[in-house]
């Protein structure tokens, strides 16, 4: 890729992306998927055209390079749609802005609600569409409605590639009861448990939180947070803090990364009073590791850089077999 580029300036994300492209190429794989980096129109992931576009939701988070509206980066994510193709959408909130977007692209809008559709609470979840309808689909890799539509929003992408046909039931629910969704809202141990979410932006985090209402304890919540300076920060202890009793705030191992001394007073800024401040996450999860009683629960959040460091923490702390857990 180096010697490809010649004089031409690439990011580390345009290298990556061109080299993984080159590398699908060569290969020939059967299906290739691609997540855009950020955004949608002037992404690197943009330069292909697809077979099928998937937006699974809208939300307010790079404003400095999306926009300062709802509006506004609906328009940058239904850049990634093309003329005369499906487009799969999953917003629920704002589905009428991005469908009116997708649709000035003149691709053809899959709305969910609609064109195809998610239901069902407790293990097992339905998708619909059609008039068909599949049941029993394993649930717990996809605790909450949100990640049960994206879910939804992957098979209705695979019927349009396949000219409607979903595939087979049994290979299916096998497939939804061995998904692993590392880092989205993974529940990494238990006794007591933690649950470790990337959430980055208000949306994520009323995600989070209503998956903390659904399963309340009767112990408390311990919230380990890290976050990147350019976040909305009291945005997400907004949504969460009805449902986080206490707050371990953590710098983030990156020239990025907010200082726990700031993040500390934009979460008391929000009428928080319970903190406590460490330099680094794998700190504030010995504390809760050493502090949280059976009956609570931990929960990590607020960035990759949060979950990352508690993974490496978590398994590092793994008791020898027969030891004590902590």
């Amino acid at each position: 890729m180096d010697e490809a580029r010649g004089d031409t300036p690439l990011t580390y994300f345009e290298f990556g992306t061109a080299a993984a492209r080159d590398i699908m190429v060569r290969e020939r794989p059967d299906l290739a998927v691609l997540e855009v980096g950020l955004g949608g129109r002037l992404d690197a992931v943009n330069a292909v055209d697809p077979d099928v576009a998937v937006v699974t939701s809208v939300a307010l988070d790079h404003q400095d390079w999306l926009g300062d509206t709802i509006d506004d980066i609906a328009r940058e994510k239904a850049g990634i749609c093309r003329a005369d193709r499906p487009a799969v959408l999953g917003e629920v909130e704002h589905g009428a802005v991005l469908r009116r977007h997708v649709e000035a692209t003149g691709a053809r809008p899959s709305c969910i609600g609609e064109h195809f559709d998610a239901g069902g609470e407790g293990a097992t979840w339905r998708f619909s569409r059609s008039g068909r309808v599949l049941t029993d689909l394993p649930g717990q890799a996809l605790p909450g409605a949100a990640l049960r539509r994206n879910a939804a929003c992957a098979l209705e992408a695979y019927a349009l590639l396949e000219g409607g046909e979903l595939p087979e039931a049994p290979p299916l629910r096998q497939a939804f009861a061995t998904l692993a969704l590392p880092g989205r809202l993974q529940a990494a141990r238990e006794d007591p448990p933690w649950l470790l979410d990337v959430a980055h932006n208000p949306a994520a985090a009323a995600v989070l939180a209503e998956q903390l209402r659904d399963s309340a304890i009767p112990g408390t919540t311990w919230a380990v947070m890290a976050a990147l300076a350019d976040k909305d920060v009291e945005g997400i202890v907004e949504a969460l803090r009805p449902v986080v009793d206490r707050w371990l705030l953590a710098g983030a191992n990156t020239a990025r990364g907010l200082d726990p001394r700031d993040l500390d007073a934009r979460v008391r800024a929000r009428s928080v009073e319970e903190t406590r401040r460490f330099d680094d996450v794998a700190s504030a999860c010995a504390w809760a590791d050493r502090h949280a009683a059976a009956a609570d629960r931990v929960v990590v959040l607020g960035s990759f850089h949060a979950v990352g460091p508690s993974l490496d923490y978590l398994e590092a702390a793994r008791p020898a077999p027969g030891g004590d857990p902590r």
